[in-house]
């Protein structure tokens, strides 16, 4: 990390990958017994593991990775995974550590959802709302020991002296109601339906109003403003829309249903 550190110009971004340590609880197992077996990566010693893999009971913790990992099917792939020295694991928290030791600034997850609670599913959540008065990445290391099946992390960083406001996202306050919320890869609203990989619900009336406005240009304020003019849904003060507009879409981002624009600095 401290050789792309010093490639790094000062607005650009490192976009890493690391193999999460708790998503990989199974494949550290299964690697150190194959490393007690001193199996290698011949024919052989492949035909070994496959062997393993297929007595292992129901609930050992390698059957959740194989649900998500189905290249496993090949041999690259399982020497790649069980029969490869040099892999190492992290958590949330040495992630961050990587970063910051290399002299750089974490700057956020490129898939979020694994790392938030999400009150767009259940809005009452103590628990949820316990772990949201955490500081972020402590809130980030909790999510992890929950949402096990995380099996990489993928991330980006910067350089410490980039100005903060062109890459800090932070919804808490009412400058977020000038961010443009964008549509991510494969996420979208169908009639009275909304999408992305893997998901597919019927917001509330209230919900899908402010998603049928999303263009990729207008601001959240500006959202709030047209679902004001529809009269859908009805009641409420501008302000009212506002903020439900913004922690909707904090919501959504959470969720990797959407991105965000910043508004242009300087």
């Amino acid at each position: 990390m401290k050789e792309l550190a010093h490639c790094l110009r000062r607005d650009g971004v490192v976009a890493a990958m690391l193999y999460g340590k708790y998503g990989r609880i199974g494949v550290e197992l299964l690697g150190s017994v194959f490393r007690d077996l001193g199996l290698g990566q011949d024919d052989a010693s492949i035909k070994l593991a496959k062997e393993a893999i297929s007595l292992l009971p129901t609930y050992h913790p390698l059957r959740n990775y194989l649900t998500k990992a189905r290249d496993l099917l090949s041999d690259s792939a399982l020497v790649d995974t069980f029969l490869h020295g040099r892999q190492r694991s992290y958590t949330v928290e040495e992630c961050v550590d990587l970063v910051t030791s290399a002299g750089l600034v974490f700057q956020g997850w490129f898939h979020k959802a694994p790392y938030y609670p999400h009150d767009f599913f259940v809005p009452n959540s103590e628990f949820y709302a316990a772990v949201n008065t955490l500081p972020e990445v402590k809130a980030w290391s909790v999510m992890e020991r929950l949402e096990t099946l995380n099996a990489t992390h993928l991330f980006m960083a910067c350089r410490r002296d980039r100005p903060k406001e062109q890459y800090t996202i932070d919804f808490s306050t009412v400058a977020a109601l000038d961010y443009v919320p964008l549509m991510r890869t494969r996420c979208g609203v169908s009639g009275t339906d909304m999408f992305w990989p893997g998901w597919r619900m019927a917001p509330s009336p209230a919900q899908l109003a402010f998603l049928q406005q999303v263009d990729g240009r207008r601001t959240i304020r500006e959202i709030a403003g047209c679902v004001a003019r529809t009269g859908e849904p009805s009641g409420g003060s501008l302000a009212d829309l506002e903020e439900f507009g913004r922690k909707l879409f904090q919501s959504l981002w959470r969720l990797d249903f959407v991105a965000v624009a910043l508004p242009a600095s300087g």
